[in-house]
């Protein structure tokens, strides 16, 4: 028996959501405010009773709400509100004894069952919400809502036949549902500081996590350390009193004389009563030992302290499903678990914690988020859950396991391998800059910077402050036009001309055909002579994921290669050409500074031209970080080729 699927409808950002688990761990990714700490609020609000607020309703909903209270036949409509269904499917093995009270259909060859959870306004109800307007002169629904809304939204619990969801019944006891289905939720604010420890709540210390630990095993642990534990605290509690006699005996003394108790008559004793809660909560801390020297907790560092609570609350959270009998699916919500933590530790963590998330008294899954390309990269390829926020009030779920549909077999296990290796942060990204190699990836932060320098004070965000992964493809940028088209970005794809001829590499003047694959792929030829006057708005392409679906408007790739600088006949076919083109005098002012230069003679020469000086060049890597190192405050003594500017440019700009 597990959930398979939940869907939701208006709550904050999930207007309309759908999210596929997996039946150990599913892993949320995506850029912020994507609802993933939406999803844990909302099952704690359904399932734990937490309490809903008006803004909880998702902005286009409220529009509808107004507008329906409008209508004068508003009593005979329906009027939404927020909803979960959750999927739970069940095989012949289960024990169905729980989930038969949901069971609305006994075909063998059905195995789903659906529970619905809604927050919404009485139908009944909504002649009194309009009364009470009239009676406060209030002519804004939305506004009265927001201040009484908890008088006229109710919480509803259905059962749904899977295939036919208009055959319902009701779920009036919340008992049943908890013997089904039981969450348990570790937030991302887990309470823990490094300074500041005595002025810490107990419960938040990792000494008070021990204690939490420790009340969830007492009873149920046939430990022989709790036996002990116990037989040492009885005797202590022997030897306490004794020396409590002697301490309180004044104080017993004037009690006595006040209360008028007389002797042989009932009087006051002062007894030790030791736990080992009492010992955990009170009188224990959790200490680290450093070369023989014993710091409290609050000395390490916020990553350990942050590692250790979340493996404390995991174990917390595990027993509090065991408690007797555990409900048939247990759901544990793990929320931002690399907060505080370096990247090695956040790799660990993520390798580990499905031995962890390991029980074999009763079923688990998973739902964690996170905001680290590191635990992404680690994490099983199928797991991932990637968040997409299509618009100001939509967010849509894919699974990265879509993908496999989309590619050939290799491409997809290159990419698969790529992704989880080396730039898993492309799933927290805004934008994409696919480069072909070291070069560009060494130049084009400066590159970038500069263009941000050079514009100033201009309204447009700058690069360097939007949210763009650069990725080196080599000469595989195809292979990632459907995986951008997966996640909806914008994208610029930076590539080379490569002009050749029957003889092969050549200048452009003396090509025929380009050799580059992304440019044949993307535009479908490879004649040279389509590519050298190409418009930029005729090398945006609309990437998809397969030829049969609609062209997405949100996603784009522009291809940019080299072309003809602003009044000149010149067209290179590679960036240390094409840079050479428009910085000769640069590289002559700082000649002897250039190490990766041979043959320096040739930049005194008229009649050389650039493709000729470009294979002076003895290491391109090494090209590209003297022109770093020989570049002035603002990078302002040498010039951006024409079309790496115009791609950045365009990449700038807002999205249509």
């Amino acid at each position: 028996m597990r959930i398979n699927k939940l869907k939701i409808k208006n709550y904050r950002l999930l207007r309309d959501f759908e999210l596929n688990l997996e039946d150990n761990l599913s892993l949320l990714v995506g850029k912020n405010n994507t609802g993933k700490t939406s999803l844990l609020s909302l099952f704690e609000k359904f399932l734990i009773n937490a309490h809903f607020e008006f803004e909880d309703i998702n902005v286009e909903l409220q529009k509808r709400i107004s507008k329906d209270f409008e209508r004068e036949d508003i009593e005979e409509g329906y009027l939404e509100g927020i909803e979960l269904k959750i999927y739970i499917e069940y095989d012949r093995e289960d024990n169905l004894a729980n989930l038969s009270k949901f069971m609305l259909n006994l075909d063998p060859e059905e195995n789903l069952v659906v529970l619905q959870f809604n927050y919404k306004i009485n139908s009944q109800d909504i002649s009194n919400i309009k009364q009470e307007m009239e009676v406060t002169s209030n002519k804004d629904v939305i506004k009265y809502l927001k201040k009484y809304h908890r008088d006229h939204f109710k919480r509803y619990v259905r059962a749904l036949e899977a295939s036919n969801e208009d055959n319902y019944v009701a779920v009036e006891e919340r008992e049943c549902v908890r013997k089904l289905l039981r969450i348990q939720t570790i937030s991302a604010n887990r309470g823990i500081a490094s300074s500041g420890s005595s002025r810490m709540a107990k419960n938040q210390r990792l000494s008070g996590l021990s204690s939490n630990y420790y009340k969830k095993i007492e009873d149920i642990s046939k430990n022989p350390d709790i036996q002990e534990l116990r037989n040492s605290l009885s005797q202590a509690d022997e030897k306490f009193t004794t020396a409590y006699k002697g301490i309180f005996s004044d104080l017993v003394e004037k009690i006595r004389k006040f209360g008028g108790i007389q002797e042989g008559e009932s009087a006051i004793q002062i007894i030790s009563s030791l736990s080992g809660v009492d010992i955990l909560e009170n009188n224990t801390s959790v200490i680290y030992d450093h070369d023989g020297y014993k710091l409290p907790e609050n000395y390490n560092g916020l990553g350990y302290m942050n590692l250790i609570a979340m493996i404390f609350e995991i174990a917390i959270k595990l027993k509090n499903f065991e408690e007797s009998p555990p409900s048939d699916i247990c759901l544990l919500f793990i929320e931002e678990p690399e907060v505080h933590t370096h990247p090695q530790m956040q790799r660990v963590f993520i390798k580990n914690i499905k031995e962890l998330l390991n029980v074999e008294n009763f079923f688990l899954q998973t739902i964690m988020s996170t905001h680290s390309s590191h635990i992404a990269s680690e994490s099983n390829f199928d797991d991932i859950k990637y968040l997409l926020r299509e618009s100001k009030s939509v967010v849509r779920a894919k699974d990265l396991k879509q993908l496999k549909e989309a590619y050939e077999n290799d491409q997809y296990e290159f990419l698969k391998k790529y992704l989880t290796l080396t730039r898993a942060e492309l799933f927290f990204a805004d934008k994409v800059i696919l480069i072909e190699g070291d070069t560009e990836r060494i130049i084009l932060p400066t590159m970038i910077e500069k263009i941000d320098l050079e514009s100033g004070g201009i309204d447009k965000a700058h690069l360097s402050s939007q949210n763009i992964s650069i990725v080196e493809v080599g000469a595989h940028a195809h292979v990632f036009e459907k995986l951008v088209a997966f996640l909806n970005i914008k994208g610029l794809v930076i590539t080379d001309l490569d002009a050749v001829n029957a003889e092969g590499a050549c200048p452009v003047r003396e090509g025929v055909r380009t050799s580059n694959a992304s440019l044949k792929h993307f535009f479908s030829q490879d004649k040279l002579e389509y590519f050298l006057d190409l418009s930029l708005e005729k090398r945006i392409c609309k990437p998809k994921m397969s030829s049969s679906e609609p062209e997405d408007s949100s996603s784009k790739l522009l291809i940019a290669y080299q072309s003809k600088e602003s009044g000149g006949d010149y067209c290179p076919r590679s960036f240390e050409d094409a840079f050479i083109d428009i910085n000769v005098d640069f590289i002559k002012a700082n000649l002897k500074r250039f190490n990766s230069l041979k043959n320096k003679d040739y930049f005194n020469e008229a009649n050389r031209e650039a493709h000729e000086l470009a294979e002076c060049i003895k290491k391109k890597t090494d090209f590209a970080i003297d022109i770093i190192y020989c570049s002035n405050a603002e990078y302002g003594n040498w010039n951006i080729p024409h079309y790496i500017r115009e791609g950045l440019l365009w990449l700038r700009g807002a999205d249509e």
